[in-house]
């Protein structure tokens, strides 16, 4: 458990990116060859994600993340009651998967 000092910011990427090169280090050497690095929206802020992208192909590193979170009905309900923008289609809100690209050859 880390605890953070009351005040700590919120929308920082200080505090997540402190707890994720702390987990990684205490991974045995040998199971850091490949990652999964799952998270919630809160931690789903760009450098984060940079910084995880980076993380893929270090030290013969594999880094793979999936963030996201589940669409209840209020949002759902929400998302549906929006006014119809001029020139676009509306379309279904789907669950997106995402993982870090394949590093450089």
């Amino acid at each position: 458990m880390k605890l953070r000092l009351g005040n700590a910011g919120a929308n920082t990427a200080a505090d997540p990116l402190d707890l994720l090169v702390q987990t990684v280090a205490q991974a045995p050497t040998k199971h850091r060859r490949h990652l999964l690095i799952r998270g919630d929206s809160a931690a789903a802020i760009h450098a984060v994600l940079d910084w995880l992208t980076l993380q893929d192909g270090k030290c013969g590193r594999r880094v793979e993340y999936s963030f996201g979170w589940s669409i209840g009905e209020a949002e759902r309900a929400a998302i549906t009651g929006l006014p119809p923008r001029p020139g676009r289609r509306r379309s279904t809100p789907t669950v997106v998967c995402a993982t870090a690209p394949p590093s450089p050859s």
